[in-house]
């Protein structure tokens, strides 16, 4: 479970009808938002139709929820949203702490009209009590314990179940009123960033807010950095903290006085980017803006989590910015719209869109993905955020403000030896087998002593490098380059649909350096061939005897060397491959080898099954089986004896002046025998007559059917006695 934190991108707000809000900031947000309004009846909305059009309103943007409420305080009643365990957003639903059971019964009429999955948690509770980081994080004052009878543990259990609060702020009630909400006071303005009202040192509160404030500053946020803490000024407790975000705008509640200004500048500050609008209302110290409106997230949001590097950092030439990008409307991630933008260029704080470059993201695994962000040598001030799209068509940018938002963290010089590229990518098997280079260099105004270079690999990534042959140590002089090159060993990787990842180490003056190694794990194993089809199935005699095809295809990018194939089967099943080859044979990216495969007819026993043998194709570490089915009753007729160990016989077999060709007939019958070469054509018709059973044989002088010599080679006797067909190959040297 996560809970889904104000600040993060929202498809409107919830408000109840009669208002508690003017209509004109009604009015504003309808121009960039959904304006859930709750209403009794038809004749309530009615009204609420009248109102909005004259007022200006986005009628597109509104929506209208029919239930009866008890108040306008939609913060404290409506429902809480969530991520669940499924990555959908759904409603979190409790017992409201007010006596008002038609506003306790809005968070089920929410999660019906929008579709989501509604759960019950048993914590008495309030919104305007109640604020989330979006990252296991969230604040409320002590009224949350003193309400559900001071059992910290069992409410401390119940909001990490539902809502994954895992570091929950219960803090004092520095306004020291009745309502104890904590909104009346305090903000989450983002992950790491709190707004806390400020009162002068006469006021009779001032230590309680100076308590709180002191307690945030010396707390860890969830991107692992103190809180910021702003401060906005409220003497007399205007309620400047009572405030909305709504995507790229803050709605402020000012009151006239001479502080609104000041108010407004502090939410400025806090959030560059962000436009700030203040708003005259009916607002009171303990009621305001954000008491009476209440954020709806978007369910189908494309949500980006990224904890930023920040502080100080040793100079390396890239650094590697990790991201979890989940869709909740659980469309694709468009893989070519996932960027890192980032500059070092900051005058005095100011963004613009000139001054930054952009590198693309890639998939490591699951909902994680990565950017190499590069940086150059000296003192620099790196400043990045996040870009990303998915098929639901929401183009998201983390932090959501995007680049007046964008996070920084400064790169200290290097102190010696420096490395390009600073990591290295294999995406092909290109790359793998040709290798990538990697210059190591000496920057510094002194030699430098390399005294170790990692060259080998892991089993899971066997890379080497090369030349293997450097002495170490090894000394650098100023301005010197030592050029190598990174190879990766294309066998016996199991695929994972993502990258495979490892170092270089470097050892060099004392101190340790690493070249970081990316293996695409799309082509992570070794190179293969292709083949098709998988098996080869005889069904008849002519299938036997014009064969069958077998394609052998090279489908990668470099040249694959085939070992050998078994090319003759066995004394059980004769089969065969033409043509011949020398091995090792090479094929080419995207070339074919065409083979056929033939089965020769004789000294094979009817079961009425089919006999089996295998063809063995061998390139590189791979053994390729290709099976051969032949259908036994095809090689028993009527016109052939049955149980003959070789019905059909050729001798002598080589053979150069003349061949005998011997069968049986069980019975009389008409026979045809022809000879032909291994094109298929026919050379020679030997006879096509009625025979008696019994033994017959013809000779074969080796000329064709005109009497010319025919050239040495081999060549496929086939004879047809019935409605049997056997052939037999026979090979003439002359």
């Amino acid at each position: 479970m996560r809970s889904i934190a104000e600040f993060e991108r929202l498809e409107g707000v919830l408000i109840r009808y009669p208002l508690g809000i003017p209509l004109d900031l009604v009015a504003a947000m309808s121009q960039h938002a959904i304006v859930y309004t709750i209403v009794a009846d038809q004749s309530v909305q009615n009204q609420a139709v009248s109102d909005y059009t004259n007022a200006g309103v986005n009628m597109d943007n509104i929506e209208f929820i029919t239930a009866p409420t008890n108040s306008y305080w939609t913060r404290d009643y409506g429902p809480w949203f969530i991520a669940d365990g499924n990555d959908e957003v759904a409603v979190v639903d409790f017992p409201y702490n007010r006596p008002r059971p038609n506003d306790d019964a809005i968070p089920e009429a929410v999660a019906t009209q929008l579709g989501l999955t509604r759960y019950g948690m048993d914590v008495v509770h309030t919104g305007g009590n109640y604020m989330s980081d979006g990252m296991g994080q969230a604040a409320s004052t002590d009224l949350v314990f003193t309400e559900n009878n001071h059992n910290q543990t069992y409410v401390l259990d119940k909001m990490e179940d539902f809502l994954g609060i895992e570091n929950y702020h219960v803090t004092i009630d520095a306004q020291g009123d009745y309502i104890q909400h904590i909104d009346t006071w305090a903000k989450f303005l983002d992950v790491d960033k709190i707004l806390i009202g400020e009162v002068p040192e006469s006021h009779y509160r001032y230590w309680a807010y100076e308590q709180v404030a002191d307690y945030f500053a010396g707390e860890i946020s969830s991107y692992g950095t103190p809180y910021q803490v702003y401060r906005v000024y409220t003497p007399d407790g205007q309620p400047y903290t009572n405030a909305l975000i709504l995507n790229e705008k803050v709605y402020v509640p000012i009151t006239g006085s001479s502080w609104d200004a000041d108010a407004l500048a502090t939410y400025e500050d806090a959030m560059p980017g962000y436009e700030v609008l203040g708003f005259h209302g009916s607002w009171h110290s303990t009621d305001a803006l954000h008491c009476r409106v209440k954020d709806m997230a978007d369910t189908g949001m494309l949500h980006i989590s990224h904890i930023p590097l920040h502080g100080e950092h040793d100079y390396q030439p890239e650094f590697e910015i990790q991201v979890d990008i989940i869709p909740y409307s659980s469309e694709t991630v468009y893989s070519d719209s996932l960027f890192l933008i980032y500059t070092a260029q900051q005058p005095d704080g100011i963004f613009e869109p000139e001054m930054f470059d952009t590198v693309p993201m890639f998939h490591l695994e699951g909902h994680t993905y990565a950017g190499l962000l590069p940086a150059a040598p000296g003192d620099t001030l790196v400043s990045y955020y996040l870009s990303a799209a998915d098929a639901s068509g929401r183009k998201e940018t983390w932090p959501l403000i995007g680049a007046p938002g964008a996070r920084s963290f400064r790169v200290s010089a290097p102190e010696s030896i420096a490395f390009e590229p600073g990591s290295l990518v294999f995406n092909t098997y290109v790359d793998m087998v040709e290798g990538k280079p990697l210059v190591v260099s000496n920057p510094a105004p002194a030699a430098i002593d390399i005294e170790n270079i990692e060259m080998l690999g892991t089993e899971d990534i066997p890379w080497y490098v090369e030349p293997s042959s450097i002495s170490f140590p090894f000394t650098l002089e100023p301005d010197e380059t030592l050029e190598l090159s990174v190879y990766v060993d294309p066998f016996g990787f199991t695929k994972n649909d993502g990258y495979l990842t490892d170092s270089i180490q470097i050892l060099a003056d004392g101190s340790e350096h690493f070249v970081k190694i990316l293996l695409n794990d799309a082509v992570s194993s070794a190179p293969d061939i292709a083949f098709s089809p998988d098996s080869l199935v005889f069904e008849t005699y002519e299938q036997m005897a014009e064969g069958l095809p077998l394609l052998v295809s090279n489908p990668e990018e470099i040249s694959l060397g085939i070992d050998t194939i078994w090319m003759e089967g066995t004394y059980g099943l004769p089969w065969y491959v033409e043509p011949g080859l020398n091995f090792p044979y090479t094929l080419e990216p995207d070339e074919n080898l065409e083979l056929t495969v033939y089965v020769e007819p004789y000294g094979l026993k009817s079961s009425g099954a089919y006999m089996t043998d295998s063809l063995f194709i061998h390139s590189g570490p791979y053994e390729h089986l290709i099976m051969i089915y032949v259908r036994e009753d095809i090689f028993v007729g009527a016109g052939i004896a049955p149980g003959t160990k070789l019905p059909f016989k050729a001798y002598p077999n080589p053979f150069s002046r003349q061949v005998q060709l011997e069968f049986n007939l069980e019975g009389s019958g008409q026979v045809v025998m022809e000879i032909f070469d291994l094109q298929g054509r026919k050379v020679r018709k030997l006879t096509d007559e009625n025979l008696p059973a019994g033994s017959h044989t013809f000779a074969w002088d080796g000329r064709s059917q005109n009497g010319s010599h025919l050239p040495d080679g081999i060549y496929m006797v086939r004879l047809l006695a019935g409605e049997q067909l056997l052939t037999l190959r026979i090979f003439m040297m002359q």
